[in-house]
């Protein structure tokens, strides 16, 4: 893309445009008053890529500075199969044919799966959703988390959403209201639902043990 001296110039990712620059998708163009997203499809052999959790996680964090510099929500799905695919592959394969070019499959454990949904309203993501549970056992259970409704970090959307998904029945889905969890405090019990107190409070449990002060 160049600017071929427009009035008020061509920005991508919030950066003006002095000369002619090479775009990839998911970049996003500004051009006076019109926002567009670039969505690129490449995949090999009909194949779409399947992401490992680092690279889920820092695609995750590039699309929520997107969403948060220009407004754009983006929708986390965590995927709880329940038991352990035989062909994870063909599972993949029949989930990937579901999404859109922009969005992400990742693969985080052995039965476990993200979706990431960029530029995704609520509407769409439900939609997405309903077709997603046919290709699912009937084990699975989903959960969800957005930016910036949810939360404004990787680290918190994907936590909101494994927990919306451990709260789940098989076969649903679940989202951050739904979080609800029970803590035994020596003789008080304590009730969390707050996302951010269920992740002090987990944290908490994984340092107690320990002998860091």
């Amino acid at each position: 893309i160049h600017d071929a001296g427009s009035h008020n110039g061509v920005r991508v990712n919030g950066v003006r445009v002095n000369e002619a620059q090479s775009l990839a998708s998911g970049d996003v163009v500004q051009v006076g008053e019109v926002v567009l997203v670039l969505h690129c499809q490449s995949m090999r052999g009909g194949q779409r890529p399947v992401l490992d959790r680092a690279a889920a996680r820092q695609y995750l964090v590039d699309e929520i500075e997107r969403a948060l510099r220009y407004h754009h929500p983006v929708v986390l799905l965590h995927i709880d199969l329940g038991v352990s695919p035989s062909e994870p592959g063909m599972l993949t394969a029949a989930l990937g044919q579901h999404l859109r070019p922009l969005d992400r499959l990742a693969r985080l454990g052995a039965s476990e799966l993200a979706v990431i949904l960029p530029d995704c309203e609520e509407d769409e993501a439900h939609d997405l959703i309903e077709r997603l549970l046919r290709e699912l056992p009937q084990s699975a259970r989903i959960g969800t988390s957005g930016c910036p409704v949810d939360g404004g970090s990787a680290d918190m959307l994907l936590f909101i959403a494994r927990q919306a998904a451990a709260a789940a029945s098989p076969g649903t889905v679940a989202g951050p209201a739904s979080i609800q969890v029970r803590r035994q405090i020596g003789e008080h019990t304590i009730l969390l639902a707050e996302p951010a107190m269920l992740r002090v409070y987990e944290l908490i449990s994984r340092l107690g043990p320990s002998s860091m002060p």
